[in-house]
């Protein structure tokens, strides 16, 4: 009878899986305590200030879902805005962070 299989930490397949982790995981898992406290924080600065703009919006909309007070509903939805690209680019800069040291951290270890 086989053992059960594992996932071997060093493999590629594990390296991309943490490295499209959100919260700076990829870069914790690489030693990367700096990078992976900036991430953490910007990305959890990002996304609360995105559901709180949409959060605080609703409530300026009547019935036909119009808003009632226009200059903060458009500033509540350009802060939506903003938030979701500066997440999203914060995202996928740290997945590219994450599995490219990974990458370079098992070249050095071969």
């Amino acid at each position: 009878m086989e053992p059960p299989s594992t996932v071997d930490p060093e493999s590629t397949s594990y390296s991309i899986l943490y490295g499209v982790l959100p919260f700076g995981i990829p870069q914790f898992e690489n030693g990367d305590q700096g990078k992976g406290v900036a991430f953490l924080m910007g990305e959890s600065f990002l996304l609360s200030i995105n559901v709180a703009s949409y959060w605080l919006s609703q409530p300026l909309r009547d019935a036909d879902a119009t808003p009632t007070n226009h200059r903060l509903a458009e500033t509540l939805f350009y802060a939506n805005v903003a938030s979701a690209i500066g997440l999203g680019a914060l995202l996928l800069w740290g997945a590219w962070d994450g599995i490219s040291n990974r990458d370079e951290k098992e070249r050095q270890n071969e």
